[in-house]
């Protein structure tokens, strides 16, 4: 009988906690730098977790990058701040992994506009500082591995729902 009353207090009070929290999923298509004279188009997924009234989430976008010969998965992880209601301004900084073994620090800024009580539109700008390790010769025919780093900045269009509220 415990072991049921248990159950149940659980599954009550986190029904309700769930209900105090915003988790919004949704959707992205975007375009980075060129690569060999080919532009860089992104398709991804967005999710994004807070606390009701927060002004801060914890978000990533795992996306996946296309160029003219290869595919790569960005998976981020980062920080927003959310400044305003209907129309919202949000600086964000974190980190990133890539599938070609790249990582490094993304900071950004987006603007979201609320187009109904769960619904958003949003476009997306994002500068990404790559580190990777790379090779160099030594004059004694051996070589010797170093990190090397780049940076480019992203655009992206999407759209997201909450799904919790």
């Amino acid at each position: 009988m415990k072991t049921i009353l248990l159950i149940i207090v659980t599954l009550i009070s986190s029904y309700s906690y769930s209900f105090s929290q915003e988790l919004n999923i949704g959707g992205t298509i975007g375009a980075g730098p060129k690569n060999n004279d080919f532009r860089i188009v992104t398709l991804g997924a967005t999710v994004e977790y807070m606390p009701v009234k927060s002004i801060v989430s914890l978000n990533t976008d795992p996306v996946f990058l296309f160029d003219s010969k290869d595919l790569m998965l960005t998976v981020p992880l980062y920080l927003k701040l959310i400044i305003g209601k209907k129309i919202r301004f949000c600086p964000a900084f974190g980190g990133f992994i890539r599938t070609n073994s790249n990582y490094g620090w993304t900071a950004g800024l987006s603007i979201e506009y609320k187009i109904k009580e769960k619904l958003l539109l949003f476009v997306k700008g994002d500068y990404n500082m790559d580190y990777w390790k790379a090779e160099a010769p030594t004059h004694f025919g051996s070589s010797y591995e170093y990190i090397d780093s780049g940076s480019s900045i992203w655009i992206s269009l999407g759209i997201k729902k909450n799904i919790l509220k």
